[in-house]
């Protein structure tokens, strides 16, 4: 496993959904992130894409040359439950050249805030195309309120 830090959501969320948001949005989601008025969940910028190209480029190649592993997306998988199953979705989605499946694990998903980033982006993405296999879309998502 990987050890996290006292960043850990702004290390897991994905990044490049959240920045295709509108700012009230992700304003919104800085915001419900809130457990004290003092205190935010997201203590620094939202940097999931840096911490996804760490492990990718310096801790995989590292067990790699360490240990000897199948280093083939067919035999390269990565997991995690809570924040990190939304951190290995993305992952996943971000380097598929890199890991052939994730194990998401009670994955923390925010749905609704998810649902939101995806959307609303002309352009489709790896994650978009991935939740709508799982068919979670703003008008099929059962956790979608509105």
């Amino acid at each position: 496993g990987i050890w996290n830090t006292e960043f850990r959501h702004s290390e897991y969320f994905p990044q490049k959904p959240f920045e295709n948001l509108p700012k009230k949005f992700q304003d919104s989601i800085l915001h419900v992130g809130m457990r004290k008025e003092e205190s935010s969940l997201f203590k620094i910028d939202i940097c999931s894409d840096d911490y996804l190209k760490f492990i990718v480029k310096e801790l995989k190649p590292l067990i790699d040359e360490i240990y000897s592993t199948r280093i083939d997306p067919n035999n390269t998988f990565i997991a995690g439950s809570s924040m990190g199953g939304l951190i290995s979705m993305y992952a996943m989605c971000e380097y598929p050249n890199i890991f052939g499946g994730a194990a998401c694990l009670s994955t923390l998903m925010h749905l609704q805030i998810i649902s939101i980033a995806i959307y609303p982006v002309n352009k489709v993405t790896r994650f978009t195309l991935i939740m709508e296999r799982l068919r979670l879309t703003p008008y099929t998502n059962p956790f979608n309120a509105g």
